[in-house]
């Protein structure tokens, strides 16, 4: 409700240099908010089939919870 976006920013600012998410989307948009590589996001909702590039172009890190996911 606050954004992602400012409140990801003002986080990162402040020192804040690991954040989680739930969604894959929700994770490019705060990547393009804080820069390349600056920042570890981690995905909870983990890696699903077929978005590993998305995932790698994002820098991005899923957070693998079953079996399937490895």
């Amino acid at each position: 409700g606050l954004g992602a976006g400012p409140v990801g920013r003002r986080l990162h600012a402040e020192g804040t240099r690991t954040f989680f998410v739930a969604r894959l989307s929700e994770g490019e948009a705060l990547r393009s908010e804080l820069g390349p590589r600056d920042a570890d996001i981690l995905v909870l909702d983990g890696l699903a089939p077929g978005t590993g590039e998305r995932f790698a172009a994002a820098h991005l890190r899923p957070v693998i919870s079953t079996v399937p996911q490895a």
